[in-house]
């Protein structure tokens, strides 16, 4: 499987209160602005991950270079909820990537920023698959689309 596409949009979420970033000391913040971005694989699956990547640079730069790679994420959760869904799509995929702890945001945030349950149930060794659509998750109520 190879990356055939990637494409990027802009949401915006605000906090339930005043959040005071660890990478901005002395600076707080009431509202968030991330880039999505959808990896298309030659195979019909497509992953999401989010950043505060520019989403013209992104397109610009990186994204002709990724086109013809492997496909990989960096590990929040609607990357891990992208990756399940892709390794669940492929017969026989050995792992799901775990690359990092939780982000640096309150965990109200956090689990507000994609709807429970998070994930299929977890059992007998293994992390089951959402019967819901797509990537089998859902956007919390602290997004709004704006780009």
């Amino acid at each position: 499987m190879k990356i055939a596409a990637v494409e990027t949009q802009v949401w915006r979420s605000s906090y339930r209160g005043e959040a005071w970033p660890a990478w901005s000391p002395g600076v707080s913040s009431r509202t968030r602005q991330t880039t999505v971005f959808l990896v298309h694989t030659d195979e019909g699956l497509t992953g999401l991950g989010a950043d505060v990547g520019n989403p013209d640079f992104v397109i610009r730069q990186p994204a002709p270079r990724l086109v013809g790679q492997d496909p990989h994420h960096g590990g929040s959760a609607i990357g891990i909820a992208a990756h399940l869904a892709l390794s669940g799509g492929c017969p026989n995929s050995p792992y799901v990537e775990l690359l990092q702890d939780l982000p640096i945001v309150a965990a109200a945030d956090f689990q507000g920023l994609i709807a429970p349950p998070y994930f299929g149930p977890v059992g007998d060794g293994f992390v089951h698959l959402s019967e819901r659509p797509g990537l089998g998750v859902e956007l919390g109520d602290l997004w709004e689309r704006i780009a």
